[in-house]
């Protein structure tokens, strides 16, 4: 695995533990964890999880 998707899969586990683990907005979980924008981190999400960071949220509280 490359160092480039080594990073991304770090911050999108940290992005799924800020998800499930603080009310803090997508937005600023996206800056947080070092995505420069939303649509870069739900298309990485998306692509992982096989949902949005929002939907992800929502379906961890059921």
């Amino acid at each position: 695995m490359g160092f480039n998707r080594t990073g991304t899969r770090m911050r999108l586990t940290e992005a799924c533990r800020l998800l499930r683990g603080t009310d803090l907005p997508v937005s600023d979980i996206c800056y947080r964890v070092g995505f420069t924008n939303l649509s870069n981190i739900n298309r990485h999400f998306r692509a992982t999880t096989g949902t949005t960071p929002s939907r992800y949220r929502r379906l961890d509280e059921v």
